[in-house]
């Protein structure tokens, strides 16, 4: 029980292995698939890159700064300090429609003009190629259509003015160019709107449009496009571009941002956005400054004359009562209340600033009605200690009370009437530019080494992606045992990829037994060597036919290098190149293409001639000779049927080099005399469905295949591979 467990657990690990060297042999089969996805996906996100215009970053520094005082005398007092908003406050102010709105207006926002150019290909030809010439390049001029209308340089319009009614606004109208500085305007639907001249006001009555263009830059024939966006539109535009946050935490500092394409534009907007801010910041302590001039201007008169009024009841008092003095403890309280009333008037005028503002209920105003009813609490103490005073004393001490409190009110409010006036001469505001507009150099968007880097990466998995759905659909055929079971034929021999060695390497018409004799390729025909002196005991001659279902399987060889290694075995070989249309083993073994094959059939050349000896000892060779408009009528002939009765008699074994069974018939015709026909399929190149239709056209002329010779195996990812084990190691030891 336990040796069955343990045999399931070592197919478990065997079948992973597999798994595994199967999944390696599909990517390395799809390497050259994957590496031009790669390609082409580098190509693509290069392409993006030169059509993507870059965008660039600029930023402004604004400080706030907390002022320690307001502009209204005593609000700091109450905690309504207007110079102190905070600065989130700030931000929705610069973000507002008031200061938006204006830069909308003196930067022309709202006017949209732009250039016509050639669809998908022509804004990015300028931007990489800058030229001053209004004339399409030459690269492009061949194109089948009209490029006239298109820029192609520095065309450019200055409008002065440009009014729609709401029906046009948000819509892209067409300028079009003409002669002696003359120019129209179309709708979308190609409707003229308009016509003008440079220099001169061109109004359209009917739709309200009125367009001024200062100067054209541009030759007859070209064309603009022309938006005029409503007011709010351009604003929220703006908007979507600002950004704004502050730097670090109650900091005071806002950093204004903006991204755009063009440099200078984004760098003036964000400077003319800081520069109305701080015009509005300024004008708004300027104006808060003036409200208080203004009421305290009101009030002076009436203060002088109530100052004036105290001044003289006083004096008609002590005239009357013949001077009477103050005692000490008299004098004191009576400074103890005019202080207190002091305070009191200070209120009344704060109160009377704040109901222009706001209502009773207002958190100030019933905060300075508390003040005041304290104030009047202390004053009533102090005047209930008065009342105990002689008669002519409470009288005097009133009357020096009220003098001493309107004329200190009446001083003090002239001294704030003079500070106003010089605060408001020189208002500044709270807010200052750290550091004006920039742009900087490096391009924010789009980054190259990202987007080709994520370019070549998604095409690496799709060529991944397109490689694992083949392997799954079994387009090709990968591994000897599914082709046994689909066809009831033996696979001979599975031959490896020859290894690209200084000496093999780029040399595919070179015999590789003579440049690399053990190369896993070449032992691999020795065995088949071995193997095909066994399938050859049952056939009825000595011939030996090599071909194949496509081109490129690699016949020739699998024909010349077989061929050598059975001569190394001490037999008499003969190979002949049978394709008579383009055979090269000729090239392979260095010989004379003619004469040969053609020439001996066609009576043209004896057999000895054709026959040539090469390098190998103990083989020889016949080429195919010189090609024929006819050569499935010439090996019809009955010289070629008597030339290998002639070779099968002189040679231990003949073997024939055809072209391949689905490209001519000259197979068919060559198999009828061949005791073994062996087909050459290559791996992961030549399909099933090839095979099949192969075997199908030697069965249907009475000449079934043999088996197949599996070649150019990828051994190292295949489960017939030889594992760690390598011929190089093993001759390299002197184990041969």
């Amino acid at each position: 029980m336990l040796n069955n467990v343990t045999h399931i657990a070592d197919r478990n690990e065997d079948s992973d292995e597999i798994n595994l060297r199967e999944l390696f042999s599909t990517l390395l089969s799809g390497k050259w698939l994957i590496l031009s996805m790669i390609i082409i996906g580098t190509t693509i996100g290069y392409a993006h890159l030169w059509r993507t215009a870059p965008e660039y970053k600029a930023d402004v520094l604004l400080q706030i700064e907390k002022k320690g005082g307001s502009a209204i005398p005593g609000m700091e007092l109450l905690g309504l300090d207007s110079s102190d908003l905070g600065t989130a406050t700030e931000i929705q102010i610069i973000q507002s429609r008031k200061i938006l709105g204006q830069v909308v207006d003196e930067l022309k926002l709202a006017v949209i003009v732009q250039p016509n150019y050639l669809p998908f290909i022509g804004e990015s030809y300028i931007r990489n190629n800058s030229t001053s010439s209004q004339h399409p390049p030459a690269i492009i001029s061949w194109l089948p259509i009209d490029l006239t209308p298109y820029t192609w340089g520095n065309e450019a319009l200055d409008i002065t003015h440009f009014t729609v009614s709401p029906e046009y606004e948000n819509q892209a109208l067409t300028l079009l160019v003409g002669e002696h500085s003359n120019y129209q305007v179309f709708d979308s639907k190609g409707i003229l709107l308009l016509k003008g001249i440079v220099g001169k006001t061109a109004n359209n009555q009917e739709d309200n449009i009125n367009l001024h263009i200062s100067k054209i830059n541009a030759k007859k024939g070209k064309s603009f496009t022309l938006i005029r966006k409503s007011r709010l539109s351009a604003i929220q535009d703006l908007r979507s571009q600002l950004n704004i946050a502050e730097v670090g935490k109650k900091s005071g500092i806002l950093r204004l941002t903006m991204n755009g394409k063009n440099k200078e534009d984004i760098a003036k907007k964000l400077n003319k956005i800081s520069s109305i801010y701080l015009q509005l910041n300024v004008s708004r302590s300027a104006k808060e400054a003036s409200k208080s001039l203004e009421f305290l201007q009101g009030q002076v008169k009436a203060l002088k004359a109530e100052a004036d009024k105290a001044d003289n009841d006083l004096q008609q008092f002590r005239t009357k009562n013949k001077t009477i003095d103050l005692t000490l403890e008299t004098s004191g309280l009576m400074k103890r209340v005019a202080k207190i009333d002091e305070a009191l008037q200070t209120l009344l005028l704060k109160q009377a600033e704040l109901e222009k503002k706001f209502t009773y209920k207002h958190p100030s105003l019933q905060a300075l009605a508390k003040q005041k009813a304290n104030l009047q609490k202390q004053k009533n103490i102090a005047l209930s200690k008065s009342s105990k005073l002689p008669k002519k004393q409470q009288v005097l001490l009133r009357l020096e009370q009220q003098l001493k409190i309107k004329s200190e009110i009446y001083i003090d409010v002239l001294n704030k009437i003079q500070g106003f006036k010089m605060a408001k001469a020189g208002t500044v505001g709270n807010v200052y530019i750290l550091d004006k507009a920039v742009t900087h150099d490096k391009q924010i968007s789009p980054k190259p080494v990202m987007i080709l880097g994520i370019a070549a990466m998604l095409g690496a998995l799709l060529g991944i992606a397109i490689t694992f759905i083949k392997a799954a659909l079994k387009i090709t055929i990968e591994d000897a045992e599914s082709l046994e079971i689909a066809t009831n034929l033996p696979v001979y021999i599975t031959v490896p990829k020859a290894k690209k060695t200084k000496k093999n390497r780029n040399k595919k018409k070179e015999l590789l037994r003579m440049i690399e004799p053990h190369d896993p390729a070449i032992e691999s025909l020795r065995s088949l060597r071995t193997s095909l002196r066994f399938a050859m005991i049952e056939s009825d001659n000595n011939i030996v036919m090599i071909s194949g279902t496509s081109p490129a399987a690699g016949k020739s060889f699998i024909s010349s290098n077989l061929s050598a290694v059975i001569a190394d075995s001490g037999q008499r070989v003969l190979l002949i190149d049978a394709d008579i249309r383009k055979g090269y083993l000729a090239d392979v073994f260095k010989r004379t293409l003619s004469p040969g094959l053609s020439e001996y059939i066609a009576n043209n050349a004896p057999l000895n001639d054709v026959i040539q000896t090469t390098e190998v000892e103990g083989l020889d060779l016949i080429t195919c000779g010189q090609a024929v408009p006819n050569p499935s009528e010439l090996l019809m002939h009955n010289n070629f049927e008597r030339l290998l009765q002639q070779v099968s008699a002189q040679y231990d074994l003949v073997l024939l080099d055809t072209p391949p069974i689905h490209a001519v018939t000259d197979p068919v015709i060559i198999g009828k005399y061949a005791g073994v026909i062996l087909l050459v399929i290559k791996y992961q190149f030549n399909t099933l469905t090839e095979v099949q239709d192969a075997l199908k056209v030697l069965s249907n002329s009475g000449i079934p295949a043999k088996g197949f010779i599996l070649n150019n195996v990828e051994p190292r990812a295949q489960k017939y591979a030889y594992g760690e084990y390598s011929y190089d190691s093993y001759y390299s030891a002197g184990k041969r």
